[in-house]
């Protein structure tokens, strides 16, 4: 009587290792992927908080806001500056006294838009949310 184990038997193994190796693996990459769409969404979701904030803020320390053109822009007053946001290029633009800085890469943003529903009020649309900021004077 011989001991081992025989060819069948060897394949058999291989194959079982092979299908739980490869089990192993595909498990890991969704795993990798519904991380990246996550760290994405979240990024997104940072970067809406600090424009949010950055836009609010500005507003609330404006003197006046001033017509704009039309409902993708908006200009204020704070002392002699003029401040402005608008998304343009796909990225938020922010303009105060000629000096030009994106807040943003492209395609982080895609709506931008601005109203003004009464006296010293704007109304602004990012993406799915909106809210209404008045001015603190």
């Amino acid at each position: 009587m011989r001991k081992g184990f025989t060819l069948v038997e060897m394949l058999i193994a291989a194959l079982l290792m092979t299908l739980i190796t490869a089990g192993a693996l595909w498990s890991l990459g969704q795993g990798v992927r519904n991380w990246r769409r996550f760290a994405v969404a979240e990024n997104r979701t940072q970067v809406r908080s600090v424009v949010t904030q950055r836009i609010v803020d500005d507003l609330r320390s404006a003197e006046e806001i001033l017509p704009a053109a039309n409902s993708s822009e908006v200009f204020i007053r704070t002392g002699t500056s003029i401040l402005s946001y608008r998304l343009f290029d796909r990225k938020i633009r922010r303009e105060k006294d000629g000096q030009t800085a994106y807040l943003t890469c492209e395609d982080e943003i895609n709506i931008l838009f601005f109203a003004y529903p009464g006296t010293n009020l704007v109304k602004i649309t990012l993406d799915q949310e909106q809210f209404v900021v008045g001015l603190r004077n």
